[in-house]
This record gives C-alpha cells, sequence and structure tokens, in this order.
C-alpha cells in the first residue's frame, strides 16, 4: 500500500496563474485539456485497463487536493491509488459515434471549479464495436499540461504493449515503483526547483528582460468574478488542445487543431492487429472529420485507400491556426 503522505506544497507559479484564472471565471471549462483517441483493431480491454491505471498510479501530480493556507493556494499531496478508465458499451447505440461525441462533450464541459474540488482527471474507454474504440481522457490544467499529457499516455502504451508481449513492464520515467514515495518525491522536487529558481538572479534578468519589453502594463484587471457564462458558451469553450474562446473581457480568441496517426511500438496499443490505426483527435470533442478519417478521401466511386499494415510511424500531427 502507498505510504500516506498529506504534505502540503505551494502552487508552482504556473499553476498559481491557472488558479486565478480559474476563479476569475469558476464555471468555465477552458482549463480543461482532452485529447480522444481513435483505436481500430482488437483491443484487450482488460490489460488496457489495467495499464492506464498503473500509470496513473506513477504520476503523484494527479492525486493532490487543492487547499488555502492563509488565503494562499496551496496542494496537498493525497495517497496515489490506481484509477481505471471507464469503459462505457455504446456499441447497441444507434449511431454509437454520435453517442460518444455526446458523452466526450459532456465530460469536456465539467465546470472547473467541479473538476478542483476533485475531478481532476477521467479516462474513458468507449466501445463502439468488438474491433473500434475510442479512448478519451480530460485532465484540469491545474495538474498536467500538454507535454505531461504526452509523458502518460505514452507510459500507458508502453504498459499496455509489455503485457502482451509478455515481458516485464519497463521501469518508470518519473518513480521507482519499489518506493511508494516515489511519485510525492518527484512533485516535491519540481516544486523546490520552482520556488528555487524564482529566487534565482536567472529569474531577476528574465523579469528584467520582460519588463524592458512592456514597460507600461495598465491598470491591473480586479480581481473580481466575471460575468456568468452562457451554457452555450461553456460547451464551446476550447482547451489549450483545442478550440480556445476568448471572453467579454478580451482574452485571446483563436481555433487550433491538429490531427495525426498515433502508433505504439511493439504489439501493443492501439497496434495490436495488422491494419489497426489510432488517430489523434484534438479539441473539445472527437471530431468526425479528423477520427474517422483513415486517409486522404478517395475518388468518386473508388473505396477509400486501406490504412497502413502493419501500423508504422508517421510524422508528428501537422499543426494549423
Amino acid at each position: 500500500m502507498p505510504v500516506q503522505d498529506f504534505t502540503t506544497l505551494p502552487l508552482t507559479q504556473a499553476q498559481q496563474g491557472v488558479w486565478f484564472g480559474q476563479h476569475l471565471d469558476p464555471g468555465s471549462p477552458k482549463y480543461n485539456i482532452a485529447e480522444c483517441f481513435e483505436l481500430r483493431g482488437p483491443i484487450d480491454e482488460s490489460v488496457f485497463r489495467a495499464a492506464v491505471a498503473g500509470a496513473v498510479a506513477e504520476h503523484q501530480a494527479l492525486h493532490v487536493e487543492f487547499t488555502t493556507v492563509e488565503a494562499v493556494p496551496h496542494q496537498r499531496l493525497l495517497p496515489v491509488r490506481p484509477v481505471p478508465p471507464e469503459v462505457v458499451d455504446l456499441s447497441g447505440h444507434p449511431d454509437p459515434w454520435a453517442a460518444a461525441e455526446a458523452y466526450t462533450a459532456a465530460d469536456l464541459a465539467t465546470p472547473g471549479e467541479v473538476a478542483v474540488r476533485g475531478d481532476l482527471f477521467h479516462h474513458a474507454l468507449l466501445r463502439l464495436a468488438p474491433d473500434h474504440h475510442l479512448w478519451y481522457s480530460r485532465y484540469h490544467h491545474l495538474v498536467v499540461d500538454g507535454l505531461g499529457v504526452s509523458v502518460l499516455h505514452g507510459r500507458i502504451a508502453e504498459l499496455y504493449n509489455a503485457v502482451l508481449a509478455g515481458q516485464p513492464a519497463p521501469s518508470s520515467p518519473v518513480a521507482d515503483p519499489a518506493d511508494p514515495a516515489g511519485p510525492a518525491e518527484g512533485l516535491r522536487a519540481l516544486v523546490a526547483d520552482d520556488r528555487s529558481y524564482a529566487a534565482s538572479p536567472e529569474a531577476d534578468r528574465d523579469r528584467a528582460y520582460w519588463t524592458s519589453r512592456f514597460p507600461h502594463p495598465g491598470a491591473a484587471e480586479p480581481l473580481t468574478p466575471r460575468r456568468p457564462v452562457p451554457p452555450a458558451r461553456q460547451r464551446a469553450a476550447g482547451t489549450e488542445t483545442g478550440t480556445e474562446t476568448g471572453t467579454e473581457t478580451g482574452t485571446e480568441t483563436g481555433t487550433e487543431t491538429r490531427t495525426g496517426t498515433e502508433t505504439a511500438a511493439g504489439p501493443g496499443p492501439p497496434c495490436s492487429g495488422a491494419g489497426c490505426t489510432a488517430r489523434r483527435a484534438w479539441g473539445p470533442r472527437c471530431s468526425p472529420a479528423c477520427a474517422r478519417s483513415a486517409g486522404p478521401p478517395a475518388p468518386p466511386g473508388r473505396p477509400r485507400p486501406s490504412p497502413p499494415s502493419p501500423c508504422t510511424s508517421t510524422a508528428p500531427p501537422a499543426r494549423a491556426r
């Protein structure tokens, strides 16, 4: 059993920005980060659930609760625990894809204040057919960023592949499996490094540089709640990996979409059979235009080309603004 460690740590500088931004707009889901992978081919659901649970238990940052100490936000470390993904069978639905889109849209609309109070991450394996799944994940930006998501998801694929290949799991990049306090030590080190930088001459130089670049920041915006966000706009609010929608206070507005084919090394997820592909859809929903695509559209009257067989690596996802 993991050592029960309830150490309270300060927030990093990046976390502080997200904390105050969320509290200015508590009902907004804009700090939710989500990804959705389409998995084609046979998937061992029990092995996949164990891989997700194992990877989640290695990352202390996912197992915290947020509180205030003398009006200053802090994070309290909780015991790490394996949290497997929810398995949702949509194969009997008249339109499984539409049902999956409704599921992901509803979860991504989780208000930030609800997520901060304990619903910091969520994984789900949506079964559209025996050989067709969607792997959906959602995190609050307080506990993870885009790079962190990539590390975690890569680890899940690594654990899954090892089991299918009958090999021992590779050592964790963030925690020693033999040390129950390993994940906690990693988060403590990260916070200590952040505080060390803040008090360093390097931080003073960086601050002086950026202050010289923007010498007249203007009046600070008061820390008062914004007007309530209408439900329709809450549903449309974007994330770091999807659509970013500005508010009436003048935040940045723009759209970012990335699509591409993701493959895992070895025989495991999402590539467990010849011809299977795993495609990643970024944004508030698994876009049919992205996730359903298995290649360039076929000319009229001709079948769509088959996806690569066996799965092969492809170039990184393209970025379009």
